[in-house]
């Protein structure tokens, strides 16, 4: 049981951080400073980019 919470809660870090990772790309923050501070790879953030991958 503890387990299945420690995944939960890990899960709910990661979509906050993806969560900050957008709108920091939405303000034009560069993918390298975005990775850094939200712990992603660059790769991740790159996906996350809606507006520079189109």
């Amino acid at each position: 049981m503890c387990r299945a919470f420690e995944e939960v809660r890990e899960e709910g870090k990661r979509e906050q951080a993806v969560e900050f990772a957008r709108s920091m790309l939405a303000d034009g923050m560069p993918y390298e400073i975005v990775a850094k501070y939200m712990k992603l790879s660059v790769e991740e953030v790159k996906a996350l980019d809606t507006k520079r991958s189109a």
